[in-house]
């Protein structure tokens, strides 16, 4: 299981570098993906929903890239967690298993946007963007 790859002290936005957390269970998908947003993001990494509801528990980052398809359930499962916490977080979901059915279930779940591995990162980046300034 993937840990989070900063420490929890890490958790709360600082002014100039907002938190995102990527939950995914692909190693290398993760760290090449945080190794891309590091410069703009704080990035914490879970591997599963269980690491994403322990990082979770210490602060709640400012957005979440969350993947479908987890070790121990569905991602939008994240989304029951989401709902109680003291301010929601912009949550963009990933999939390497693009359907209708996904889409329309992660956008009814309160997913800000939905995008199809493999990723264009630079404008997943440019989406991220967009969404924090809105909050």
């Amino acid at each position: 299981m993937m840990q989070s790859s900063v420490s929890m002290t890490n958790a709360v936005d600082s002014p100039d570098k907002p938190t995102l957390m990527i939950v995914d269970d692909e190693r290398n998908f993760a760290e090449s993906l945080r190794l891309a947003i590091e410069d703009a993001y704080t990035v914490l990494v879970a591997g599963s929903l269980k690491s994403a509801r322990e990082i979770l528990r210490n602060g709640i980052p400012a957005a979440i890239l969350l993947d479908l398809r987890l070790p121990d359930g569905e991602g939008v499962e994240l989304f029951r967690v989401l709902k109680d916490l003291s301010r929601m977080p912009v949550v963009i979901v990933m999939t390497a298993y693009s359907t209708a059915e996904s889409f329309e279930k992660a956008m009814k779940a309160g997913a800000a946007d939905y995008f199809v591995k493999p990723l264009d990162v630079e404008k997943l980046k440019i989406e991220i963007g967009k969404r924090l300034a809105k909050c």
